[in-house]
Order: C-alpha cells, then sequence, then structure tokens
C-alpha cells in the first residue's frame, strides 16, 4: 500500500511531464508622476515683494524611467519683508506589463535598475536607491489638472541602497506572483501596473529647509514562469 501514492503519481502524469517556459516581457507604459505643496508669505503679493522662482518645479524624466523620491525647496526672502516660497515635491513612477496572453502563471519576478539620482537637485556621480515601495496601482486620481497614477496597495517592499550600482545587473529583483495573479483571476483589480514610491509615502507639505533625494529607475522587465498547457494563447 506505501507505493499507492507513488503509482498515483505516475497515472496523472503519464508519459507527458509538464515543461515550463519563462518569457520575458518589457513594459507596455512607464509614467512619472508627481503632488506638489506650495505656500508663500504675504510679502510675495506685496508690490515690493516680487515672486522667487528659481529651482521651483518637478525634475523631468527621461522615456522609460520612473522616479522616486522628494524635493524640499525653501526660497527665502530677504529681511525686513521676506517672501518666502515653500515647497515639496513628491515623485512616483508607474509601470505596466501587458499579460492578456496568460491565464494562470507560476510566478513572475520583476527586474529593473537604477539609472540616475539626484540629491539636493543636483546630480549624483554614483545614484542613489531611494524607493521603498512597490504596489498594485488603484487606477488614476485627478485632483483637477488631469489624471494620473499615485495610489496603490498590496505593496512589497524594497531595501534602499546607498548606490544603485551592481556588478551583476538588475540591481533589483523582486517577486511579484501575488500581484500577478491577482491581475489574472479577476480580483478587484484592473491592471493598472505597479507603483514605485518612497522614501517619503505621505501628502506633501511645505518644508522649512532644501532638501531632496530622487532616484530614477529604469531597464523594467517582468519575468512570467508559466505552463504552456494552461496558457494557450501564450508562447507555446
Amino acid at each position: 500500500m506505501r507505493f499507492l501514492p507513488f503509482l498515483s503519481l505516475l497515472l496523472l502524469t503519464g508519459c507527458n511531464p509538464v515543461t515550463l517556459k519563462t518569457i520575458t516581457l518589457n513594459p507596455t507604459q512607464v509614467t512619472s508622476n508627481y503632488q506638489t505643496a506650495y505656500s508663500e508669505t504675504w510679502e510675495c503679493s506685496a508690490p515690493w515683494g516680487g515672486l522667487y522662482t528659481n529651482g521651483l518645479g518637478p525634475e523631468p524624466s527621461n522615456p522609460g524611467e520612473a522616479p522616486s523620491g522628494y524635493d524640499d525647496i525653501f526660497n527665502q526672502g530677504a529681511n525686513p519683508l521676506p517672501c518666502n516660497e515653500q515647497e515639496q515635491i513628491l515623485y512616483r513612477g508607474q509601470v505596466q506589463f501587458d499579460l492578456s496572453q496568460f491565464d494562470s502563471i507560476v510566478s513572475a519576478t520583476l527586474n529593473f535598475n537604477g539609472a540616475r539620482s539626484t540629491l539636493n537637485a543636483q546630480p549624483q556621480q554614483y545614484p542613489a536607491c531611494i524607493a521603498t515601495i512597490i504596489g498594485m496601482s488603484t487606477g488614476t486620481r485627478n485632483d483637477g489638472n488631469g489624471n494620473y497614477y499615485w495610489d496603490y496597495d498590496n505593496e512589497a517592499s524594497i531595501t534602499p541602497l546607498p548606490y544603485c550600482l551592481t556588478l551583476l545587473p538588475p540591481t533589483y529583483s523582486i517577486g511579484v506572483s501575488s500581484q500577478a495573479r491577482e491581475w489574472l483571476h479577476g480580483g478587484d483589480h484592473t491592471n493598472n501596473g505597479f507603483i514605485i514610491a518612497g522614501p517619503n509615502l505621505g501628502p506633501p507639505s511645505p518644508p522649512s529647509d532644501n532638501n531632496g533625494a530622487v532616484t530614477w529607475y529604469n531597464g523594467f522587465q517582468l519575468v512570467i514562469l508559466y505552463n504552456p498547457a494552461l496558457n494557450p494563447r501564450a508562447p507555446q
């Protein structure tokens, strides 16, 4: 009787063992998104106040880059009637993959690199990776200036790295099997992709100093392991 479980396994598998296949997907969309909080003292609106604009505004992203981080900007005017400006900019990136060819997967792994970074709005020779969260985008929001990606749930932690550079890329390789399966199985999520966020995860608020750290990530790939027999629309 001890051989029955093994015999049952042989009968189930027969002479056709399962052969798994791996495919690497490139993103269909990579976007750069930000939120700001701005304030100024009353002197800025006075005839003698003027308006300081040096350094205000988000840092630009290149195609294929997803940023994460923050810029704190404090422009202090001259006494006795200083026009003080404060602005905090928070950055998040969104990355989306087309999973429509799959009905079932064994696993999913998200790989990506750190392309560049700034410290206090100045480029760093060796980029630092500061993001702390990779989450599932819950869709777009609109605060009055158009739709953009920001909110997320079902997050996985990312360990910040003092330097993004690695001897063997990718910089990050994160298991996202549960997130990918939820997109496939018609859960609570439409596939709006991933959100990269942190280290500041709260709403922006006007700062009282100048500070900042932003990383731009690129080289996104989603590695899918699957059974071709269960995915007739995927490569066989």
